[in-house]
Parts: structure tokens; sequence; C-alpha cells
């Protein structure tokens, strides 16, 4: 299985294809959190300092775009 979006949210092998797709079609600014976050490993404080908001407000920008890409799957 390949990790797309962080441990709660692995894609089969036979399901890359979509969830390429997906991940295409989300936002720009989302990818991009996406990307700092789960492959360059990137912490929320981290984050949250580079985007000048709360650490908190990070945690949630992240919990809303998983569950915009599990919707998607489902």
């Amino acid at each position: 299985a390949q990790c797309l979006v962080g441990s709660e949210m692995c894609i089969r092998d036979s399901d890359e294809g979509q969830a390429s797709q997906l991940y295409s079609s989300s936002a720009a600014d989302e990818q991009k959190l996406i990307c700092r976050h789960y492959y360059d490993e990137i912490s929320e404080v981290e984050l949250s300092h580079e985007y000048g908001i709360t650490q908190q407000a990070i945690s949630k920008r992240l919990k809303k775009i998983r569950m915009k890409l599990k919707d998607m799957l489902e």
C-alpha cells in the first residue's frame, strides 16, 4: 500500500490512479500543505510558523483535507 495522506488513508496499489486523480483535483494550497506535512515531514508547529497561523488551525486544515479526500474515495 502507498500512503496518500498520513496513516489514516492508505491507498492500495490498484487504487493509485484514483488517488493521483483525487490529489490532482485538490486545490493548490491543499496540495502544498499535504506535501509539506506528510511528504516533507514538516511538523504542524513548523507549518504554523510558515503560514502565520496557529498549530490548531493547521491541524484543522489537515483534518478537513483528509476528510475531503476520504469522501472522494467512497
